[in-house]
């Protein structure tokens, strides 16, 4: 692949800067690069944690090379998306930047099936990104045994508790009913939290496979859940956790144990290697 000068990675590194706030990217400032490299180094240094704009902005130039698109849409985690129609807006409590994503996915997808990107040398092949999601084992799936769980921890008390003030709430736990309240409400920065509660050690097996189950449901975009999921099975398999409480995944009208059927199949040509 031809190697930019140190002066254009200079450019670049001075105003695409990583912690940059959006609102003070310079359109113009962008128009600047000129060939498919500087893209392909800008699109390859920038935090996704940064937001989406300057990478809807490389999908949406010119002179963008196929490698970087097919790169840019394979970052996006497509198939966390296929449960959307192409023509929706994704719509919920907690959906933060996921349109910007599906946005981003939905122009390359189009631009693509257009021949609008460039053919170089820069090279990307998708195939590990294409790897059979694992099944969930059938232990994952069954009940626990213990005291039947019962919530007395208010749920606005509960979503009013942030940062230190959480995670001091979750370290103090005495009881591993108070800790399952806890977790039952927890949604802000949820795999953060998850965390925190997994490794404490009244944390028992039937709080272990709820957040599981809800870290599958609610937070599929996240690059660390799977880490966290495969933990979890992992130890339950091992019979790491005692079994205090009981929960039922069958009866948790806040998760899904079946994955949606797609709404729309990611084309054949953006599985092949460029």
């Amino acid at each position: 692949m031809k190697e930019i000068t140190q002066e254009r990675k200079q450019f670049i590194d001075d105003n695409f800067y990583e912690g940059i706030d959006e609102n003070e990217l310079n359109k113009s400032k962008f128009e600047l690069l000129t060939s498919p490299y500087e893209l392909q180094y800008l699109a390859e240094k920038h935090n996704w944690d940064n937001g989406i704009k300057i990478l809807q902005w490389i999908s949406e130039s010119n002179i963008c090379s196929e490698a970087t698109a097919l790169q840019l849409f394979w970052l996006s985690q497509p198939k966390d998306y296929q449960s959307y129609k192409l023509t929706e807006t994704i719509k919920g409590e907690y959906v933060g930047d996921k349109n910007d994503i599906f946005q981003l996915i939905k122009t390359i997808l189009n631009n693509f099936e257009n021949g609008f990107y460039k053919k170089t040398d820069i090279h990307f092949d998708p195939t590990i990104h294409m790897e059979a999601e694992p099944q969930v084992p059938d232990i994952m799936k069954e009940a626990t045994n213990g005291e039947e769980t019962y919530i007395y921890l208010e749920k606005s008390d509960v979503d009013s508790w942030f940062g230190e003030i959480l995670e001091n709430k979750i370290k103090r736990c005495d009881t591993t009913m108070e800790l399952y309240n806890i977790a039952s409400f927890v949604k802000n920065n949820f795999n953060d939290k998850a965390e925190l509660i997994l490794k404490h050690p009244l944390c028992d097996k039937g709080i272990a496979l709820m957040l599981f189950w809800r870290l599958k449901t609610h937070t599929p975009l996240w690059y660390s859940a799977d880490t966290i999921l495969n933990q979890i099975i992992k130890k339950i398999q091992n019979c790491e956790y005692p079994e205090i409480v009981a929960y039922n995944p069958k009866l948790d009208t806040e998760i899904k144990m079946k994955e949606p059927k797609p709404k729309w199949t990611i084309p054949e040509f953006m599985i092949r290697p460029i």
